[in-house]
């Protein structure tokens, strides 16, 4: 049996509708580290950064919207990618912002299609949905950039790993 503390304030947006909006705070401990992640585990709670944000648009649509992507890092400094779908994008639009630290709850896992343009080390990818909660975090104490150095002469001869982003 686990036991989670949390503690449930109210805070208004500063645009004009100043609707409340639900923030928890959760204890250091309740936070599912990214290299702790399990696809056989359905409900986690996840404290992380926004280090790259962009959208795709749609393939037949361009004034279309078909996904945000992410590269998200935990605090220890781990990455992992994540996205947006089309059908969720109304709701996390105006929320995530590149550079921002964030609390996610119950965000989905999927494994990485083989063949598909990995960004990070990691075999799973983060997809928000609707029961997805996405607050502001105040205290990320994780790296503000998500920087891996790498040797020039690994850029030069072209063996940096595949699954490295240079930016």
């Amino acid at each position: 049996m686990v036991i989670v503390f949390f503690t449930v304030v109210f805070k208004t947006f500063s645009e004009a509708n100043s609707l409340p909006h639900l923030c928890i705070y959760m204890a250091a401990g309740d936070f599912t580290l990214i290299r702790d992640l399990d696809v056989l585990k359905d409900i986690f709670t996840m404290k992380l950064r926004v280090i790259r944000l962009w959208t795709l648009d749609n393939y037949y649509n361009k004034n279309e919207l078909f996904s945000i992507e992410l590269i998200l890092m935990g605090e220890e400094g781990n990455k992992i990618q994540g996205y947006v779908p089309k059908a969720y994008i109304y709701k996390f639009k105006k929320l995530l912002k590149e550079g921002e630290a964030f609390i996610i709850k119950s965000p989905n896992l999927a494994k990485m299609q083989e063949r598909s343009f990995q960004l990070t080390n990691q075999l799973q990818k983060l997809a928000l949905n609707l029961d997805s909660i996405v607050t502001p975090c105040d205290n990320f104490s994780g790296s503000v950039n998500g920087f891996d150095f790498v040797e020039y002469r690994a850029i030069i001869d072209g063996t940096v790993p595949d699954n490295m982003s240079l930016g």
